[in-house]
């Protein structure tokens, strides 16, 4: 027995996939972004005052 499809239920099943991607790329980037925020290594700058005679 095989079920029928119109095209319309097709077109909307495409769209659901399409979007199921979008959102996991989307949140895999968020989740990247936000784990190398924290893991970044944060350069330290020390200044030093050097006075020079003249």
């Amino acid at each position: 027995m095989l079920l029928y499809l119109d095209p319309g239920t097709g077109s909307l099943m495409i769209q659901v996939i399409i979007a199921a991607f979008a959102t996991i790329i989307v949140r895999i980037n968020i989740v990247r972004n936000f784990l190398n925020s924290i893991f970044k290594s944060k350069k330290i700058i020390i200044k030093q005052d050097i006075k020079l005679d003249d």
